[in-house]
């Protein structure tokens, strides 16, 4: 059976939407029409060494552009209830990595794709998508390097740290922060503090909600070695 008869298009279970707002607005499901709260998903390739994948919801493809590392899709609105995610290398019907996820209506979920290549696995986390204070941005990290230590992350010249000795797979909560404009966001080991990778001319800007991470591999030396993924969550 070919590919494309196991996995139908995006539009027949996730629609793309432009806004949060619009990303909840009710779909219509079974034939009754009845209409429904949508959940929003996104979607975030942080596998340092996988090729290129499709990421897959029940029997549908979410991606229609190549999805690969640090790829990104943001939020679509997908199905409440009881939901299979999971990836499939590009064109091919065998997961490499599965599992049931329930989405409650009217919140929003990221699902990040991490580990190495022999062993995927997913992270599904709700996002709580407050709005920052006045004037201030509002973040999150995560620590997606499978050979990374305990992780801290900082902005180059500011004191204090937004987070501290995040271990893999570990995040923080949301939390507001000042703004700017042309950041350097640093990472460091938190046993070690020495800059293990950075990232520079970022914007962090008022009323916006990101996503910062650790993605790669501290061993390697070549596209895949330790770096910084940014994703703006929300523009509230």
């Amino acid at each position: 059976m070919r590919f494309f008869e196991r996995f139908t298009t995006v539009t027949k279970v996730l629609i793309a939407g432009a806004a949060l707002a619009s990303v909840l607005t009710a779909c219509k499901r079974g034939s009754d029409d009845q209409d429904i709260q949508a959940s929003g998903l996104a979607m975030i390739h942080a596998s340092p060494d996988a090729q290129a994948l499709d990421f897959v919801v029940d029997n549908t493809r979410a991606n229609q552009k190549d999805f690969k590392l640090d790829s990104a899709i943001q939020y679509l609105a997908a199905y409440p209830g009881n939901r299979r995610l999971g990836v499939t290398a590009k064109g091919s019907s065998t997961f490499l990595t599965q599992n049931y996820y329930n989405l409650t209506p009217g919140k929003f979920y990221s699902a990040f794709v991490i580990g190495k290549a022999a062993s995927l696995d997913l992270l599904v986390m709700e996002d709580k998508l407050v709005a920052p204070a006045s004037g201030k941005a509002r973040v999150r990290f995560l620590n997606l390097s499978p050979d990374a230590a305990a992780l801290d992350l900082t902005i180059n010249g500011r004191e204090g740290k937004l987070a501290t000795a995040r271990a893999f797979k570990e995040y923080t909560e949301f939390a507001d922060i000042e703004p700017g404009e042309g950041l350097t966001l640093v990472v460091t080991e938190s046993a070690n503090p020495q800059v293990t990778a950075s990232r520079t001319t970022v914007s962090l800007s008022a009323g916006k909600v990101y996503t910062i991470w650790a993605r790669g591999l501290k061993s390697a030396t070549d596209n895949t070695r330790l770096g910084i993924g940014v994703m703006l969550n929300s523009n509230q």
